[in-house]
């Protein structure tokens, strides 16, 4: 976060254009899920490389977003410690962190 305040404006712009679109489709999602009688659940996640200034404001999207609304958001951006190795490619987890990650998720989930 402190790399992003160093932006100059035009940057900084760029990426709250991005938040806002991202927001919107949160949204869209959200209310599809719950026409369906369905309960959305948000999962923040980290690159292989860590935070991106994407990834950063997905997460912080997320987050935002199921606060404001009272929805379940799992934040293994924070709370998971995914290594590069658990990766097989800048996003998408490989059979060791996809383990790592359905824990996370199975120990973090209300019963219903």
């Amino acid at each position: 976060e402190n790399e992003f305040n160093q932006l100059n404006d035009e940057k900084k712009k760029k990426y709250l254009k991005f938040e806002k679109w991202y927001l919107e489709k949160l949204k869209k999602l959200t209310k599809l899920v719950t026409e369906r009688s369905s309960i959305p659940i948000f999962i923040t996640q980290t690159t292989g490389y860590g935070h991106s200034f994407e990834s950063l404001i997905v997460a912080k999207t997320i987050i935002q977003h199921c606060a404001k609304n009272n929805l379940i958001c799992l934040n293994s951006a924070k709370e998971l410690d995914l290594k590069y190795e658990d990766f097989y490619d800048e996003s998408h987890l490989n059979i060791a962190g996809t383990r790592k990650l359905a824990d996370f998720i199975y120990k973090k989930l209300p019963i219903f």
